[in-house]
């Protein structure tokens, strides 16, 4: 009788990361005190879906604390009042950007 492939035992769900590294904690424990303590006394800012913190998070989760961050500084320099709907960005019916994490990967030419 033949059993799974490698690949497939050792395959693990999304966000369930069996072995996560310092670092990554600590980044996304600071991603996660923003949005529990200091977002909610400033209310909805971002013009952006998902919101910059939650981009933060799946970055970092999906990425690794190094990619993770240098995607999220390069989202926290876009968000801002000036940004429109245009080739890059598309307005959903909230009246936010879609701007989705796997549209923004670190890619070399």
């Amino acid at each position: 009788m033949k059993g799974p492939p490698d690949a497939e035992v050792h395959k693990h769900p999304a966000g369930n990361d069996p072995d996560p590294s310092p670092f990554k904690l600590l980044v996304m424990g600071a991603i996660t005190f923003y949005r529990s303590f200091i977002s909610p006394t400033q209310g909805p800012r971002c013009g952006f879906y998902p919101s910059c913190s939650t981009f933060g998070l799946q970055a970092v989760r999906e990425y690794g604390p190094i990619q993770g961050v240098m995607m999220t500084t390069d989202r926290l320099t876009r968000c801002n009042i000036l940004k429109g709907p245009g080739s890059d960005y598309y307005l959903l019916p909230n009246g936010k950007l879609f701007d989705p994490v796997s549209k923004n990967l670190m890619t070399e030419p």
